[in-house]
Parts: structure tokens; C-alpha cells; sequence
């Protein structure tokens, strides 16, 4: 008797966790689709995708806890940011500034051939996106090739589509200098929109459409 009442009792017991569980469950896709449709009634005001013009939402990674914008064309994404800083005002923000930084066009090496800081930290914070495939074809060879030892070449190819795009093979050749603009250009919008591979030693493969040359 005595052990079907604490059979009972555990059974219940189990029965209610799991419940819990469900409900718990329930209760955070909720809190992140109304998360998700009280943030975009607060920002109605999304910007097109500043690269192909469609629609863009803040959407909320309940994983991560982070909060981006997102395209609904080409899935371009902005950064993400934590929901525990409450900066989603500053996420928008950033998304609706255009072309407040451009490119740099001027090709400052010093003797020893290492990149001037300023030309990479300005390269690193640009976000306009309408001038990087031009700068990514035009400017970049003209600067990897005012320093030693880096190598690169410019082809045309496909992508996984069969849509022809330019093909930016590129090496840094263990140059210190090299290995500066690599890491700067990475850390771009470049870097985001049109990095394709890496491998070891130092070797970087872009992929531009031709549509964006």
C-alpha cells in the first residue's frame, strides 16, 4: 500500500514537471513573437536594404538574446545586439544612416609598406555599401600592390547559381602590411558582403556579381 501511494505520488509529481515544462516552453515563443510585433509597431520606420532595396524587419534571436535587422531579399543583416543594452534605438539607427563614411581612396603606405591606421580604421567603420564592390574591384588591387609581397588576381567565374561574378583571389605573402589590410578589410562590409573562402596561410577568395561592379 504503502508503495503505490509513493508510486502516486512520484507519478504525480513527474506528471506536473512536465507540464511546467510545456507551458514554460509556450510561454517563450510567445514572449518572442510579441517581442518581435511590439518592436516592429515601435519601429515602423526600417529603411529598404541599402544593397538590393527590399524590405527590412528587427527580428529578435531568442537563442542568442539578440536583437538585428534583417532583409527580406537578399538576407543582408546588420549587427547584432544584445537585448539586455536595450539599444535596439541604436540598431536602427545605424541601419537607417546611409553612406556616412566612404571608402578611402587614397593609397597611404609609409617606406616599410604598412597601411596608415587611419586609412584602415575609416575602411573598417564605412557603411556605404553601394561603392564596396567598386572599391573591392578598383582600389583594393592598386593598394595590395603598393605593398610587398601580396598577390592578386582578378578573374571572371560563377556562382554556385551559374550568375557570372568576378573572382577576387587574393594573398597576403605573410607581410605584416598585407595581413593589416586583410584583417581591416574583413571586418568591413566587404568582409560581410562578398568574402567567399579562406585558408590557411593567408589566402582570400571574394566573390563580386557583376551586377554590383
Amino acid at each position: 500500500m504503502i508503495s503505490f501511494v509513493i508510486f502516486s505520488l512520484l507519478f504525480i509529481i513527474s506528471s506536473v514537471i512536465f507540464f511546467f515544462g510545456i507551458i514554460t516552453s509556450l510561454n517563450e515563443a510567445q514572449k518572442k513573437q510579441l517581442a518581435e510585433e511590439e518592436n516592429n509597431k515601435k519601429h515602423d520606420h526600417v529603411l529598404p536594404c541599402p544593397l538590393c532595396g527590399s524590405a527590412s524587419d528587427i527580428k529578435y534571436d531568442g537563442n542568442g538574446h539578440w536583437w538585428y535587422i534583417e532583409c527580406s531579399g537578399c538576407h543582408l543583416q546588420s549587427e547584432k545586439m544584445s537585448i539586455c543594452t536595450n539599444v535596439k534605438d541604436k540598431l536602427l539607427e545605424k541601419w537607417n544612416k546611409r553612406m556616412s563614411i566612404d571608402f578611402p581612396r587614397d593609397l597611404d603606405v609609409d617606406d616599410n609598406g604598412y597601411p596608415n591606421d587611419d586609412m584602415l580604421d575609416q575602411l573598417q567603420k564605412t557603411d556605404n555599401v553601394k561603392d564596396a564592390a567598386s572599391w573591392l574591384l578598383n582600389i583594393f588591387p592598386k593598394l595590395v600592390r603598393s605593398m610587398p609581397f601580396g598577390h592578386l588576381e582578378i578573374s571572371d567565374g560563377s556562382d554556385d547559381f551559374g550568375n557570372p561574378i568576378k573572382i577576387v583571389s587574393y594573398s597576403t605573402g605573410g607581410w605584416s602590411g598585407q595581413e593589416d589590410l586583410i584583417t581591416a578589410v574583413e571586418k568591413s562590409i566587404i568582409g560581410i558582403l562578398y568574402l567567399y573562402s579562406w585558408r590557411r596561410g593567408g589566402h582570400y577568395v571574394f566573390h563580386v556579381p557583376l551586377t554590383e561592379k
